[in-house]
């Protein structure tokens, strides 16, 4: 039989295919991978065949799998494979019983080691002998990117329960830190130049040997020495052994719809100690933050700094007779501006050399438009730790929309919309009235229009 030869162009055209799927291979698909402690880490991981330990998934992982993990009581893990930007690798609990209360051969609950775009979630972790979640082995120069840290629970860890060094632009939203730091550490500690850019955001964080939340700039560790580009908004942070948010070299940061009470020692301490520089451009804005009496500290007390911190819309109270107030500033204080505060009548402008009344600390040109107002004539329930506005508090409506270019969050604790009323609310939270019983009218004030 004859044949014809094949035209020269299907030659040509054929031979570029070839090559291109020669040196273009088709990408590996995105694995889910199951845990469940029925399994084996003979087992391929699959949904009926699941592994029995975290670890042996943590190990399988590649960017873009999801670890599925099911109910039940787990040792920890250590993951050393990052994901990338758009191939995320995420450990996800499927219900609500994931329970990690063994640790790591080095004490942890999970331990992320210089790995980027990873997501864990949903996880209880309990009474490991560190730190419950962290992330370490990055450098300032060189740090991770992409971390997604959501809906954990952390108990009793010994050290903190949680703990980041060297990471960029993540997310720390909605985890409970309880009874962490028993040996002396803190519920939260960023650590090292190379952090910054993240958002930290709806975390409750209590009852912690020290520090809520705490930052540490550390320029022995390389780098520039500071943490900024934070986002610290509507977490509520009480009854720590510390500062509620002890901030050591961040700058170009905004702290916004907190509730921080009944932390030993200051609601915001701004500082420098092991950074480079002192703060510079906080913006702390719509929080609610009470001293406890037995603390004798200040609701935000700022040192070394270095210029465009800016405090307005909070309520900053003390309870103590004696000691602490306010708002406390250095002596040296360059730039430092606030207004619009809900506040007590103790202020220093120096370090507490010098205590001042509100009105004595706004001849000096701070605060204009605060003003004194007790506890109990703001709050539905503070014995309760319900620091709602009441419908007849003096905070609805006394705010400001922005304040020396600053603007005011545009929703406050609960995520509800601001304002709500003629003006911005005071505080962490705004005011929304009840809606009224079903089938009663909102507004009978057309009536008298219908019945012309």
């Amino acid at each position: 039989m004859n044949t014809q030869p094949l035209p020269s162009v299907f030659l040509a055209v054929f031979f570029i295919i070839c090559s291109t799927i020669l040196l273009f291979p088709a990408p590996n698909l995105a694995a889910s991978l199951y845990v469940a402690p029925s399994g084996s880490d003979s087992n391929p991981g699959t949904s009926s065949s699941p592994f029995a330990t975290l670890q042996k998934a943590a190990d399988t992982v590649q960017p873009g799998d999801t670890v599925l993990v099911r109910d039940g009581h787990y040792r920890g893990f250590r993951l050393s494979t990052s994901g990338s930007s758009a191939a995320r690798i995420v450990f996800s609990a499927t219900g609500t019983g994931a329970i990690i209360d063994k640790d790591t051969p080095e004490g942890y609950g999970i331990l992320l080691s210089n790995v980027s775009y990873i997501t864990v979630q949903g996880f209880t972790i309990r009474d490991v002998a560190n730190m419950g979640i962290a992330h370490r082995n990055a450098s300032p120069s060189n740090p991770v990117h992409g971390l997604i840290i959501r809906g954990n629970t952390i108990i009793r860890s010994q050290w903190e329960g949680m703990y980041f060094s060297e990471i960029m632009d993540s997310l720390i939203e909605n985890n409970e830190v309880d009874h962490c730091g028993l040996v002396g550490a803190h519920c939260l500690y960023m650590a090292n130049a190379g952090t910054g850019n993240t958002t930290i955001r709806g975390n409750n964080f209590h009852h912690c040997l020290k520090a809520g939340i705490h930052f540490n700039g550390d320029e022995s560790v390389g780098g520039d020495g500071i943490i900024s580009g934070l986002t610290i908004e509507q977490n509520r942070i009480y009854k720590n052994g510390l500062n509620a948010l002890n901030m050591d070299g961040v700058q170009n940061s905004v702290i916004r719809n907190n509730l921080i009470y009944d932390n030993i020692g200051n609601g915001i301490r701004a500082f420098q100690i092991d950074a480079s520089e002192g703060p510079k451009n906080l913006t702390i804005v719509n929080n609610t933050i009470i001293v406890p009496p037995d603390s004798g500290g200040w609701a935000v007390r700022i040192t070394a700094e270095l210029g465009g911190n800016t405090v307005f819309n909070n309520i900053l109270l003390s309870e103590s007779d004696v000691w602490g107030g306010s708002i406390a500033i250095d002596a040296d204080s360059v730039g430092f501006s606030s207004a619009h505060n809900i506040v007590i009548n103790r202020f220093t402008p120096d370090r507490d050399d010098t205590m001042l009344t509100l009105r004595q600390w706004q001849a000096l040109g701070y605060d204009n438009g605060s003003f004194l107002a007790g506890i109990n004539s703001l709050f539905i329930d503070p014995d309760a730790g319900d620091y709602r506005l009441l419908k007849t508090s003096p905070a609805i409506d006394a705010g400001i929309p922005s304040f020396v270019g600053r603007a005011a969050p545009e929703d406050d604790k609960l995520s509800g919309k601001r304002p709500q009323g003629a003006g911005f609310d005071i505080g962490a939270y705004e005011f929304s009235a009840p809606p009224p019983p079903a089938g009663q009218t909102v507004c009978l004030s057309f009536l008298p229009l219908l019945l012309e």
